[in-house]
């Protein structure tokens, strides 16, 4: 199928030329004079209309973090260093970074520690058991895998 901008798919699977305001085929679209493409996802965001970068919803709970296990999240967990940009990281990362804000599952690190956070497979996986078992010292295992949908001990 082509990206002509005036093509519309209707609810039957019927093609509707806007322009010419009628039901047409495949064919007769390809064949139109009137036909104009679809600007690309990329140029479209950067020339006419802006992506918004976060939701304001998005922004309150990403100043409001906490963490379960660290109280001061100016210093690096891993290796202390208050230089330079602490990132406040979640640990259960992509779907699940939502949840991890919700629930304080976040951790304070510095560029080197956090690079090799996203990096080192097993290092992740010793924070996110450790923030696994701070969680079920309050709350049972069942809990913890209905949230993250995953048991990491």
């Amino acid at each position: 199928m082509n990206n002509c901008k005036y093509l519309k798919i209707k609810l039957n699977r019927c093609l509707e030329c806007k322009k010419q305001n009628k039901l047409i085929n495949v064919k007769d679209c390809a064949n139109c004079p009137l036909k104009e493409y679809k600007m690309h996802y990329k140029a479209l965001n950067t020339v006419q209309n802006p992506i918004k970068k976060y939701s304001k919803k998005r922004i309150k709970a990403e100043k409001e973090r906490f963490s379960i296990i660290y109280q001061d999240l100016t210093k690096c967990a891993v290796c202390g260093s208050k230089q330079g940009h602490i990132d406040n990281n979640e640990v259960y990362e992509g779907a699940k970074r939502g949840v991890s804000m919700k629930y304080g599952f976040i951790i304070p690190l510095c560029y080197d520690c956090h690079k090799r956070f996203h990096n080192d497979r097993e290092f992740a996986l010793i924070y996110k058991r450790k923030f696994q078992k701070e969680y079920e010292k309050t709350h049972s295992r069942s809990e913890f895998i209905n949230i993250i949908h995953r048991n990491y001990l």
